[in-house]
């Protein structure tokens, strides 16, 4: 029984040729001229090659006799009885393109060095740590930052509200508080449009960092990204803007029009912020009543609607020539005369009518008053 444990216990030990890239970076291999890619793999000679799957590794490590005395460092420095025979590099893709086994992919990849943040570093039983890189490696304790450099953790999906998306959106930082606060506030790029998502690839990450001073040996990058990032939006209701344009297309035709919407009820997603609508055009032709509303966001226009309507003018109460009584009111006082419609109107709609005063009967003034009932025009002085 105990034998039968034991050699469990050994079959479950790593084997000390197997190798893996623990960040995003991948290996090279090449075979008869085709390159091809791989996360991890059991480290074999090849026609004289260090390689894994039957292919050769990538720059190529001449290697004599077998792997006994050969050994590879978390930077791809590869060394047999103290001499580096060479030292491999690794593949960054925008995207992974796969974990296990032998991969192939139309898009060329960027090359880093093993052990960079970039790339990540060569793990596995028998690899060498590489002095002095503490703050690139993937592997570190998750929950200790380094005391002198910069964690960063790769959320795997965040929301924004704003216009940018900043470093802080993607990422959990930790560490030296001054970098921290430099880290948060890089830009990485515009905010997808409300509703949609957008990724953001880990290398762009890096390259943003770097870009703004902060050395790849202070950070400690953990997670492969990419991070997917969706926009917070708010939502107008159409009723409202229903509302907003069926005031200002009366006020601009008049009381008594018959407004009925054409238009599908359909809400609109804005960014967030404090919304508002503005209808700043009424159009009429023929009976088609159009109202152009806009959308502000913040006090800043960002987009518009047009609402449309059947519209049914209303039927005339007065025609023009029609004598009416015109009725001048101010505060308690009234003052009555006669009067001639100018141009049909509408029973609760404006109307011009022209009146002869008796002190001045040889003289007809222009008023504009409203048509409260047949015959009877009021006008507020």
């Amino acid at each position: 029984m105990n034998s039968l444990v034991l050699a469990i216990a050994i079959g479950l030990q790593p084997h000390p040729q197997d190798v893996r890239v623990d960040g995003p970076g991948y290996f090279r291999l090449v075979q008869e001229g085709r390159v091809y890619f791989a996360k991890s793999g059991r480290l074999q000679v090849v026609n004289g090659k260090l390689g894994m799957y039957n292919c050769a590794l990538l720059p190529t490590v001449s290697v004599i006799g077998n792997l006994t005395s050969v050994s590879i460092g978390e930077d791809g420095t590869v060394t047999s009885n103290g001499s580096q025979l060479g030292k491999l590099t690794l593949a960054v893709f925008d995207t992974a393109i796969g974990e296990g086994g032998l991969l192939v992919s139309s898009v060329r990849p960027k090359l880093f060095s093993a052990g960079s943040a970039e790339a990540g570093s060569i793990r596995g039983s028998g690899v060498k740590p590489t002095p002095g890189k503490e703050l690139k490696t993937n592997s570190a304790p998750q929950n200790i930052a380094p005391t002198k450099g910069l964690e960063i953790r790769l959320k795997p999906s965040s929301e924004v509200s704003g216009d940018q998306i900043r470093v802080s959106d993607v990422t959990e930082l930790a560490g030296d508080p001054q970098l921290v606060q430099s880290a948060s506030a890089i830009e990485l790029g515009p905010s997808p449009a409300v509703g949609k998502t957008k990724s953001i690839e880990r290398s762009l990450i890096i390259s943003r960092l770097k870009a703004k001073g902060l050395a790849s040996e202070n950070l400690l990058l953990l997670g492969a990204g990419p991070v997917t990032i969706t926009r917070l939006g708010t939502t107008i209701a159409h009723s409202q803007f229903l509302e907003v344009a069926t005031s200002a297309a009366q006020a601009h035709l008049g009381v008594g029009w018959q407004l009925t919407p054409t238009d599908l009820e359909i809400d609109f997603t804005a960014p967030k912020g404090a919304s508002s609508l503005q209808a700043t055009r009424v159009t009429q032709r023929n009976g088609q009543v159009a109202v152009l509303v806009e959308i502000l966001i913040d006090g800043k226009r960002i987009n518009s609607r047009t609402v449309n309507f059947n519209g049914v003018a209303p039927t005339m109460a007065v025609a023009a020539g029609s004598k009416v009584r015109v009725r001048f009111v101010k505060g308690d006082l009234v003052v009555e005369a006669e009067g001639t419609v100018k141009k049909p109107a509408a029973l609760g709609g404006s109307v011009e009518v022209m009146v002869r005063l008796e002190e001045n009967k040889e003289q007809e003034t222009l008023h504009i008053g409203t048509l409260v009932s047949v015959g009877v025009v009021e006008v507020k002085l």
